[in-house]
This record gives structure tokens, sequence and C-alpha cells, in this order.
């Protein structure tokens, strides 16, 4: 009864008065969760999230990025195939449409979008993007169309950092995308979309975090979705190196920022800011623990299924297509019961999963 209770009061934390008009929605969060937390090899419940990748074409060359590791295939997902993931799940949580590209470079991106929202209209949608292509056109569709959250990352607070981190002079343009979609949604009466941003510490960008968190206040955004360092699986030289770069400073500025934001109305999804101290435990991995092969694998935009959003290549391990298979099969096929299985043990099933601390 009370882990039921539990779970009810993190369904409402996260989606709010959703939990009461959608019921549905909720009993099949709980299995999942409840899944997630048991760990069987064999799972009854469908993942709460779909992550759907649209494409892995970018108009950036982020330094942080992972696309840069393997040798892809660069192409849009078909239509057929957004369609039939869309169709195979019953009341998710949560769609997200992110990946390894930038999600509003799909031609179709709106079509998709629609054609989720017809078919799921209590679901959760979410976008995460780069922001480049924001602007009085699209903010209006995204917000027709009831895309419920934006991430928009952003990794610098200002221009010259932005080109050092994220590869392209684009930064006051993606302030003035951000300013033209709050502005939409007031003028259109509308609760949606969330707006975020996110900041990844770079080299480039570590002087900056007191400034970034400052300027998402004056942006009028309604909360950081991630405010970290960067995946070790990143390429390397991307990730701060402990040996030559104090952490004081940072720790510093989180400890400001965490007073800045406490006068203001900012929410913090996944944050240092949280608990600045945990910096100077950056990298210092203790055990293994990973949910996503019960909670949230990734679509790719061939229809490969991986096993989260930090494997998000066919070439790097892939438990099956989902155009050949429905996700039924491959939800519970022999692949994805081994790399659970090692899970439970402790054991990082590929190479990639033993850099990973999520």
């Amino acid at each position: 009864m009370s882990n039921n209770l539990n779970l009810f009061s993190r369904y409402y934390k996260t989606h709010g008065m959703k939990i009461f008009l959608y019921p549905e929605v909720m009993y099949r969060w709980m299995l999942n969760k409840r899944d997630a937390r048991n760990r069987p090899i064999f799972v009854k419940s469908r993942p709460n999230i779909i992550q759907i990748e649209l494409t892995n074409i970018c108009n950036l060359s982020c330094k942080h990025c992972y696309r840069h590791l393997t040798k892809q295939q660069l192409g849009y997902m078909k239509k057929d195939v957004f369609e039939k993931i869309i169709s195979e799940f019953k009341s998710p949580v949560s769609i997200g449409l992110y990946g390894t590209g930038e999600s509003m470079l799909h031609p179709e991106f709106f079509d998709f979008v629609e054609y989720a929202r017809k078919r799921h209209r209590f679901s959760t949608i979410t976008l995460t993007t780069n922001g480049t292509l924001l602007n009085e056109t699209s903010a209006q569709k995204i917000i027709g169309l009831r895309i419920d959250k934006i991430c928009i990352s952003l990794d610098a607070a200002t221009p010259e950092t932005y080109v050092k981190t994220r590869g392209k002079d684009s930064f006051n343009q993606i302030l003035e995308g951000i300013r033209i979609l709050i502005n939409a949604r007031e003028k259109m009466h509308s609760k949606t979309p969330l707006v975020g941003v996110n900041f990844v510490i770079l080299e480039e960008n570590k002087k900056e975090i007191l400034d970034f968190v400052k300027l998402t206040v004056s942006l009028g955004v309604d909360f950081i979705g991630t405010l970290r360092f960067p995946l070790p699986i990143s390429p390397e030289g991307a990730y701060i190196d402990k040996s030559k770069t104090s952490l004081e400073g940072i720790y510093n500025q989180l400890v400001e920022a965490k007073k800045y934001i406490e006068t203001r109305k900012l929410f913090i999804k996944e944050s240092l800011i949280q608990n600045p101290e945990t910096v100077f435990n950056f990298g210092d991995r203790k055990g293994f623990f990973c949910s996503a092969p019960w909670e949230y694998p990734q679509i790719t935009w061939e229809g490969e299924v991986t096993p989260c959003c930090v494997i998000p290549f066919s070439e790097v391990y892939s438990l099956g297509n989902i155009g050949k298979s429905s996700f039924g099969e491959i939800w519970n096929n022999p692949e994805i019961c081994a790399f659970r299985r090692k899970i439970k043990k402790s054991i990082p099933p590929i190479n990639w999963c033993k850099k990973c601390f999520y």
C-alpha cells in the first residue's frame, strides 16, 4: 500500500492534474514503475516513455555530442515507421522527440506531432531541440499542436562561448526564438509548452554557470532541464579534466546559482544546482545501476530499438527493428532479456554502459 502511495505521489508531482483526468495513463505508469523497481527479466508492462529519434541529421556540431563517435548513415524516419511506433503503445505517459539529430529538421515534423497528438490525447509530448528553428511560424504550430514541453540546449551565456561549444553563431537567434515562443504562448492564452533550457558544463563554458542561470530567469523560461557534466562517452576532450581544472570555482558558482534561484520561480528538473557538493564526485562511479531497459528504450530513425538514449546507435547495439517485428516481440526477446539479466547482476552489458553514470 505504501509503495502505491509513493508512486501516486511521484506521478502527481510530475504530471499534476492529469492524474485525475486520465486514470488509465496513471495506472500504466504505476505498473511500469513497479517493474522498473523490481526489474524482472520478462516485463509485462510497456515503457512509460517512448523516445523517438526522428532524424540523426543536425545543423550544429557540438563539441560534446557523441554522434561523432560512430559512422552513421544519415536519414529521416519514414512516416509508416513513426505511425507504427505510435500505434503500438496504448496510453504512454510521455512521447519524447529527441535523439542524435535535430528533430525539427524532419520535413514532416509537424505532421508527425499531429498524428501522435491525435492518437494519444492524454500523453505528454516532449521535444528536445537546439532551438535554431524557433520562429513565429513554428511557435504557433508548436502551441497549436499542444506540444507540452520543450527543452532547448544552450550550453552558453554569451555568443562567443556558444560558438566554441556548439560550432555555430546562433546564440542571439535562439534567444529571440525563445522569446517569440513564450510571447506566442501568452498571446494564444496557452499553458503549454513549458519552456526549459539545458546546460552541459565544458571547459569552454565553466565560468558562465551563474550567468547562464541569470539569463534563463531574464528570458522567462519555466525550468532548467539539465545542468550537468557531459557523459564520459562524449568525444575525447569534451569533458573537464579534473587533473587540470579545479572544481572549486564550479562549486562556488553552483552555490551562488542555488541562492539566486531560491528567490525566483524557476523549476529545476535535473541539476547540480540542487546538490552543488556532488560536483566533487564527478566521474567517481560507485556500482552499476540502470533502469532504461525497463522504462525508456530509444528508437532510432531507422526503427532500431536500442536500450536507451545513451546508446542511440544501431551500429553500437540494437535489440531489433520495429519495422520487422512488433514492439511487444522486441520488448521481451532474448537480446533484451540477456541485457536485463546482466544489469541485475550489476554487470555493464556492453562497453558503453561502463562509462555511463545515469
